[in-house]
């Protein structure tokens, strides 16, 4: 923000170069609060901006305009009003109970760095093959088929179903890997505990077990990749009692990869 002023005029310049101009004894006055108005009410005004035109004004003499404190509280409204509702989620289980968790999310950091991963980016569950696998949550089939032909999952995924699901603000992915047998078809609406496949060990496995992924897709539908984890999250909250509060755009990156 700059301003200048002489006898006659004075001019302002917004930190978008929007220019305002004042005239007369009362001409800077004038300037900077037609720019506080403009700032406020366009958006380019933030909290520690506020804080330098309010030194403007200490500096100059200048009193406050009277509706700053008003613009001020509305702003305020407005950014609570924008803040969207998080959605709280509870998963189930995709192997309902059976089989422990054998590989956590986020664990063999060494062996998954030489792939670009700052870790295992899901939850490995050691079942035999053969167990029936369910949908994690009410969705949409994506995907079903072998994941060199889905780049989401890649071909160590083997045989592997991508599910859809939205709930509020909260839309998600679920991925079901290395498996031996797919039920659905794509574009099949699915319910939470409807069985979708079998457990197997296709891909790159060393053995039988399902490998169970989630990844958020924000508010708008898009995917921060750059978590460190393919833009995967931790889903082991999302299965405690009370479920979870699902990340709002670009929490996936801040946090990476974990869930609050």
């Amino acid at each position: 923000m700059k301003y200048d002023s002489t006898e006659f005029t004075s001019v302002t310049i917004c930190w978008c170069d929007a220019r305002f101009l004042g005239f007369g004894a009362n001409g800077l006055k004038s300037a900077l609060d037609q720019m506080w108005w403009h700032a406020e009410h366009s958006e380019c005004m933030d909290i520690p901006k506020r804080g330098n035109m309010k030194k403007i004004y200490k500096k100059e003499g200048i009193a406050l305009p009277e509706f700053a404190d008003m613009a001020t509280e509305d702003r305020g409204k407005r950014e609570t009003a924008k803040q969207p509702h998080r959605t709280r989620i509870r998963l189930k289980h995709p192997t309902e109970g059976r089989g422990e968790v054998i590989q956590p999310f986020g664990a063999n950091a060494r062996a998954y760095g030489q792939v670009g991963l700052d870790g295992h980016n899901g939850l490995d569950y050691g079942v035999p093959s053969g167990t029936p696998v369910v949908a994690a949550y009410d969705g949409e089939v994506r995907f079903q088929g072998q994941g060199v032909d889905e780049v989401l999952m890649g071909a160590s995924a083997g045989l592997c179903v991508v599910l859809h699901h939205r709930d509020g603000q909260a839309r998600f992915l679920t991925g079901y890997a290395h498996l031996s047998r797919v039920y659905v078809k794509e574009g099949a609406k699915v319910k939470k505990g409807d069985v979708i496949a079998l457990s197997g060990a296709s891909g790159m496995t060393t053995g039988d077990h399902l490998h169970f992924e989630l990844i958020p897709m924000g508010t708008v539908g898009h995917m921060e990749l750059d978590n460190g984890y393919l833009g995967r999250v931790d889903p082991a909250p999302y299965f405690d009692k009370e479920g979870a509060l699902f990340p709002l755009q670009g929490d996936v990156a801040r946090n990476k990869g974990g869930a609050s």
